[in-house]
């Protein structure tokens, strides 16, 4: 039997449809694959762009807060230098355009002062060809320490003024008493020698009680002295008192840039100000006489050591004990040469 190639036309066009359709399908899938893969792709990229900025926007915080802390701590130096060029300056030091800049920057200005220039006039020639002797500058009018030290050396001055001068009343107030007490005795035994009646004898009696009196006058007045000496120091002492205990004590002392600052430190820094001027007060020494030369050199270092703003609170509380121990004996030395009249008694305030 013969082999025949034969295919149905039928055959091959089911074929040909069923290829179109599989390979249709084919490409619809992978349509669908490429469209998951864009997807996926794109989600990808958005997380990656999310996270990008995420870090982006935490470098820039943290390069900004390390900036801040940069410019802070360029601000605290240079707040220590402008405190120290205020504190330690002497009058008449030159202030250039950096260091005017500097103090203004931290407040601190009112230290410089304007020097105007010194202009010499030509005679016979247009202002503009004067001569020019100075310029004008700037100049500092001197640190804090400066300035406490030239205060403490005016009140000691005023204080051993002070005391000279009441040292010479008393010598001089003794001596007319006694003057006139032994010639008023002398009028009285004359008068009295003399006398051919009472009227005499009763105006030598009042011209002697009225010399008495003027002598009784000049003791009320030396008490009240003592009474406004003891008042002074008294006062002194209980300011001492309450440094000592004082919740600003620990903020307003010590060698570091920002202390000082809060209310505590304000409030302690006032009375610290209010004692530093009361030791500076001649009335001091009126408790026993002129201080000697040894109580004027305790009183002004210890002034100074209490003014110190950069010792720690240690120091400032062992300057205040030394200050109360002084100025107890200063009422005590008193009270024993008076006999201890009045029983009086120094008595911490808390």
């Amino acid at each position: 039997m013969g082999s025949y190639n034969f295919t149905s036309p039928g055959a091959a066009g089911a074929n040909a449809i069923q290829q179109f359709l599989v390979q249709r399908a084919m490409q619809q899938r992978q349509a669908m694959l490429d469209a998951l893969a864009q997807q996926a792709q794109a989600e990808e990229q958005k997380k990656a762009a999310a996270e990008l900025e995420l870090r982006t926007g935490q470098e820039r915080r943290m390069a900004e807060a390390q900036k801040a802390q940069i410019d802070d701590l360029a601000n605290q130096r240079e707040f220590g230098r402008a405190s120290s060029i205020a504190e330690n300056a002497m009058p008449g030091d030159p202030a250039d355009d950096q260091t005017r800049a500097l103090l203004e920057r931290q407040g601190l200005g009112g230290q410089v002062r304007k020097v105007p220039g010194i202009v010499v006039p030509l005679l016979g020639s247009a202002a503009s060809s004067d001569a020019t002797l100075q310029p004008e500058g700037f100049e500092m009018r001197g640190g804090t320490k400066y300035l406490a030290q030239q205060e403490a050396e005016r009140a000691r001055k005023e204080q051993a003024a002070a005391a000279a001068e009441a040292a010479k009343e008393r010598a001089d107030a003794e001596r007319a008493f006694r003057e006139s007490d032994a010639a008023a005795n002398r009028d009285l035994r004359r008068d009295l020698a003399g006398a051919t009646n009472g009227v005499r004898n009763e105006l030598a009696q009042l011209k002697l009680d009225e010399e008495k009196q003027k002598f009784e006058d000049s003791k009320a007045a030396k008490t009240k002295s003592e009474t406004d000496a003891r008042t002074v120091t008294q006062s002194a002492l209980d300011q001492l008192q309450r440094m000592k205990t004082h919740p600003g004590l620990n903020k307003a002392q010590g060698a570091y840039e920002m202390r000082g600052f809060t209310q505590d430190a304000q409030n302690f820094n006032a009375i610290r100000e209010q004692v530093v001027n009361a030791l500076a007060l001649p009335n001091l020494g009126a408790l026993k006489g002129p201080m000697s030369d040894k109580d004027v050199a305790f009183v002004r270092n210890i002034s100074t050591r209490l003014g110190n703003h950069n010792i720690d609170e240690a120091e400032t509380v062992k300057a205040v004990d030394e200050a109360i121990a002084f100025l107890n004996s200063k009422l005590g030395a008193q009270g024993a040469a008076s006999g201890g009249s009045g029983g009086f008694k120094v008595v911490g305030v808390r």
